[in-house]
C-alpha cells in the first residue's frame, strides 16, 4: 500500500480547509493510514507536513502490523481508562508540536460527549472546527493497490453469492443460506463482513433491512441477497434478488424497470459529472418508464468505510466524479406492493465504468 500518498492527499485537504491540524478517533480512518483497524484506544493528529502521529493504548499492535510503521510516529496511550487515555495523549500530542492555540480539525459525529468535554477542558485556547469529510475527501480516488483490494472483494463478493444460488432451494432456511456465503467468502479471505448478511424471503424480501432467520424458503418465495466481505479492509458490495421457483408477472416487470434504471446510472458515471447530475439521470429515468417509488440515492463512495458519504448520488450532493473512484451503484424500485433493488461496485475511468462483479442483472429463476 502507497501510505506517502495517502498521507500526502490528507495533507493536501487539510491545507485546503485552512487547517493547522486534524485530529481523528473513527478507527477506519486510522486503519487507512496505519493498515490496522484497532477498535478502541486509538486517536490520530495529521500536520499539514510531518508524520501523522497514532495515540494507542497498545502500540505495540500498530508497530507490527502496519503497513509502513517508518511514516508515523507512535505514541503510547497509559492505562488511565478509555477514552481518557487516548484523549489525554492525543491533548499532550498537540502541546507538544505547538497546537494548543491554533485551528483543529474535528470529526464530531464520532466523537462523544465525555471526550469532546475532555478536550475542550485540555485544550480551551484551540479553535475546533468540524471537518468530519477531510479524510473521506482524501479517499475518494483510489490508487493501484486499492482498486486491486477492491478487485479482490469484488470477486468474493461473487463467489458467495455463487453459493447462494447453489444453496437455494424449497425448505432450506435462510441462516443456512448465509452461512454457505459466509464460508466460501472466509475460504477466499475475507476477513470478515462489514455488515450482517441479508437473506431475506417471501414477505421479509421487500423490507429494508432484513437479516437471515430461521424461517424457510417456499415455492416461488422472492429472496433478497446482500453481502459485504472485507478484504484487506477493503469493502465489498453485492446485492440481488432472485426468484425461487417462477416469478409473477408484476414482479417480472419491475425486476426489469429496475436493470433499466440501474444500467442508466451506471452508463452516467463518466469522469467530470456530478453526483447530483448521476442521480438526476436516474430519477428522471426512472419517472419516465413510470416507475411508482425510487429510493432517493443511486450509491456511494466505498473503500475501506461501506458507506462513505462524501460521495452520494443524491440530488444534493455536488462531488465531481474522477477516474480512480469505486462507487457501489444502488437502485431499488418500488410498485407499492413489492419492492426489487440490486447493487454492483463499479470503477470509474477516464474511458467507462468498469462493473467489478461478474453477477449479472438479469433475473434469476432458480
Amino acid at each position: 500500500m502507497n501510505m506517502q500518498r495517502r498521507i500526502a492527499g490528507i495533507q493536501k485537504v487539510i491545507v485546503d480547509r485552512g487547517l493547522d491540524g486534524m485530529l481523528s478517533t473513527r478507527y477506519e480512518y486510522i486503519g487507512y493510514l496505519t493498515g490496522v483497524f484497532h477498535r478502541s484506544g486509538v486517536a490520530m493528529l495529521v500536520e499539514p507536513e510531518g508524520k501523522p502521529m497514532v495515540v494507542c493504548d497498545e502500540p505495540a499492535i500498530i508497530k507490527s502490523e502496519a503497513w509502513a510503521p517508518d511514516l508515523l510516529q507512535i505514541e503510547h496511550a497509559d492505562s488511565r481508562g478509555l477514552p481518557i487515555a487516548r484523549i489525554a495523549a492525543l491533548a499532550h500530542a498537540v502541546e507538544q508540536r505547538g497546537l494548543a492555540g491554533k485551528r483543529l480539525g474535528l470529526e464530531k459525529a464520532h466523537l462523544t460527549a465525555l471526550e469532546m468535554e475532555l478536550l475542550a477542558s485540555l485544550l480551551p485556547d484551540a479553535e475546533w472546527v468540524e471537518a468530519g469529510n477531510v479524510i473521506p475527501l482524501a479517499m475518494l480516488v483510489k490508487g493501484n493497490d486499492e482498486v486491486g483490494a477492491l478487485r479482490r472483494a469484488a470477486e468474493i463478493a461473487d463467489a458467495g453469492m455463487k453459493r447462494a444460488l447453489d444453496t437455494l432451494r424449497v425448505g432450506v432456511t435462510e441462516l443456512e443460506v448465509a452461512g454457505e456465503m459466509e464460508l466460501v467468502m472466509n475460504r477466499l479471505g475475507a476477513d470478515r463482513t462489514w455488515f450482517p448478511i441479508h437473506v431475506a424471503s417471501g414477505y421479509r424480501s421487500d423490507l429494508a433491512i432484513a437479516y437471515a432467520t430461521e424461517k424457510l424458503i417456499q415455492p416461488n418465495d422472492k429472496v433478497a441477497l446482500d453481502i459485504g466481505p472485507i478484504y484487506h479492509l477493503y469493502c465489498g458490495e453485492l446485492c440481488t434478488q432472485v426468484i425461487v421457483g417462477k416469478a409473477s408477472a408484476d414482479i417480472k416487470r419491475l425486476y426489469q424497470s429496475m436493470v433499466d434504471v440501474h444500467s442508466k446510472v451506471v452508463e452516467t458515471l463518466i469522469p467530470g459529472k456530478r453526483a447530483s447530475e448521476v442521480f438526476n439521470a436516474g430519477y428522471e429515468y426512472s419517472q419516465n418508464l413510470g416507475v411508482k417509488e425510487v429510493y432517493p440515492s443511486f450509491g456511494r463512495s466505498i473503500g475501506v468505510t461501506g458507506i462513505d458519504e462524501s460521495l452520494f448520488f443524491r440530488s444534493t450532493c455536488e462531488t465531481v466524479l474522477a477516474p480512480g473512484m469505486v462507487v457501489a451503484t444502488v437502485t431499488y424500485v418500488g410498485d407499492g406492493r413489492h419492492a426489487i433493488g440490486a447493487e454492483r461496485m463499479v470503477l470509474i475511468t477516464e474511458d467507462s465504468p468498469e462493473i467489478l462483479s461478474t453477477l449479472p442483472l438479469d433475473l434469476v429463476e432458480i
